[in-house]
């Protein structure tokens, strides 16, 4: 016989070969049952794959449904994002305005290091301060 015709014997369960060969050719066989090749669209693999993808759809469209709203519109969503940037936008202006106080707080205290007129006229308007000698008279209006 050729050796294809052997080869062709060793597969089919009633050939008769030495015991060694037997038991390899039984474990092929074996193999080959466990791993049969099924087309995947009429076999139980193909439903579960498209239940699977099904599964996989319905769960993306759930996340974007409740998901993404609850992120735009909840309360660290878009309505935050808004808030905060106009929060931002009014604490620069303040920001801007301190500045100016600062300055001219600053060119005041100057002015009153150095101009002792200034400083006299500041001692009397806001502290209520007078000199030696000087009288004041409180008029109260009715």
């Amino acid at each position: 016989m050729p050796a294809d015709s052997e080869s062709q014997l060793s597969n089919q369960p009633g050939s008769k070969q030495k015991g060694s060969q037997q038991k390899n050719s039984s474990q092929s066989i074996a193999l080959d049952a466990a791993h049969a090749v099924v087309p995947m669209g009429d076999s139980a693999g193909g439903r579960v794959s498209r239940w699977a993808l099904r599964l996989g759809i319905i769960v993306g469209l759930a996340w974007v449904i409740g998901y993404l709203p609850l992120q735009f519109f909840g309360e660290r969503g878009l309505a935050q994002y808004r808030r905060l940037k106009r929060e931002r936008v009014e604490l620069r202006v303040r920001n801007r305005k301190l500045a100016g106080e600062i300055r001219q707080m600053k060119l005041e205290v100057e002015r009153l290091r150095e101009d002792d007129v200034f400083l006299e006229k500041a001692a009397r308007e806001d502290l209520g301060m007078v000199r030696k000698g000087e009288l004041v008279f409180v008029i109260e209006e009715k």
